[in-house]
C-alpha cells in the first residue's frame, strides 16, 4: 500500500494497456464497418448474377424435362407398340386353335415357346404360322374325307332303306291283291256251294 512507485507503475501499464484496447477495439471496428460493406457489395453482386443465372438455368431445367418427357413417351410408345405387336401374335395362335400351357404355344405336334413368339422375326413367326396351316388344312382335308364317306354311306343307306320301302311297299300291296282275289274265289266258293244245295234242296 505504500509502494508509490509500483502504484505509478501499475496505473502506467493499465493506461499503456487501455490506450492499446482502444486502439484494437478502434481497429476493429473500423475493419468490421469494411467487411460488412463489403459483404453487402458480395450479396448485392449475388444476387443481381443469381438474377441472370435463374432464368436460364430455368429455362433449361424446362428442356431437360421435356427432353425426359419425350425420351419417356417414345419409350413408352414403343413398349405399347411391341407390347401390341405381342398381342396380335398371340391372338392370331389362338384363332388358329392354339393352346397355351403358361410355357408353350402349341397345335397338334408343332410347339413354340413363349419367350420364342415374343423375339422372333416377322418371318419366323410367319414361317410357324404356316406349318399349323398346313396341319389344319389336314385335318381339314382328313375331315373332309370322312364327311363324304358318311355322307355316301348315309346316301348309300338312304337309296336302300327307300328300295326296301318300295318292295315292302309292292308286298303289300300284292298281299292286298292276294287277298282280294282269295276272298273273291271264297265268296265263288261260297255262291256255288249255294247255289249246288240250292238246287239239292230242289230235287227233294
Amino acid at each position: 500500500l505504500d509502494d508509490k512507485p509500483g502504484f505509478d507503475a501499475v496505473h502506467r501499464a493499465r493506461i499503456d494497456i487501455k490506450s492499446r484496447r482502444v486502439f484494437v477495439e478502434k481497429t476493429g471496428k473500423k475493419y468490421r464497418e469494411k467487411a460488412i460493406a463489403f459483404q453487402k457489395a458480395v450479396l448485392t453482386e449475388e444476387k443481381r448474377l443469381i438474377g441472370l443465372l435463374s432464368p436460364i438455368e430455368d429455362h433449361l431445367a424446362d428442356e431437360e424435362s421435356r427432353i425426359d418427357e419425350e425420351k419417356a413417351r417414345i419409350k413408352a410408345e414403343a413398349e405399347a407398340k411391341e407390347t401390341a405387336r405381342i398381342q396380335a401374335r398371340v391372338n392370331r395362335l389362338f384363332a388358329m386353335g392354339c393352346r397355351f400351357d403358361g410355357l408353350n404355344y402349341t397345335y397338334s405336334s408343332i410347339v413354340a415357346p413363349q419367350a420364342l413368339i415374343k423375339v422372333c422375326t416377322d418371318d419366323q413367326f410367319e414361317e410357324f404360322c404356316r406349318k399349323i396351316t398346313e396341319v389344319i388344312e389336314a385335318e381339314l382335308a382328313v375331315k373332309a374325307a370322312e364327311e363324304a364317306a358318311r355322307k355316301a354311306e348315309a346316301d348309300r343307306l338312304a337309296k336302300i332303306t327307300e328300295e326296301q320301302n318300295r318292295i315292302a311297299a309292292e308286298q303289300a300291296k300284292e298281299r292286298e291283291r292276294l287277298a282280294t282275289e282269295s276272298k273273291a274265289i271264297q265268296d265263288e266258293k261260297d255262291r256255288m256251294a249255294k247255289a249246288a244245295k240250292a238246287l239239292e234242296d230242289a230235287k227233294l
